[in-house]
């Protein structure tokens, strides 16, 4: 495993919680922030769980949707992604 791969899926966990929490914070299923983004629900799934990456398309479509800055999607990361060694 190369040696960041832990760090790398520790931010795929953390953009993943992001997005979950800014969906429940406006009462949306998978479902409803799937469709203006053109993907599945299932994908939606995989992207909350850290499952599949976010591409950097995707992540700008996202937080146009929810009107943030991109910046807010890694508030905390750094604490997180240094006490993470392995996925």
């Amino acid at each position: 495993m190369p040696r960041n791969a832990g760090k790398a899926k520790s931010l795929d966990r953390h953009l993943g919680q992001r997005i979950r929490e800014l969906r429940l914070q406006r009462g949306l299923s998978q479902t409803e922030l799937a469709e203006p983004l053109e993907v599945t629900h299932q994908q939606i799934q995989k992207y909350e769980s850290g499952k599949n990456r976010l591409s950097v398309s995707q992540l700008w479509l996202l937080c146009e949707f929810f009107e943030v800055p991109i910046a807010s999607m890694f508030d905390g990361v750094s604490k997180k992604v240094l006490k993470s060694r392995r996925g």
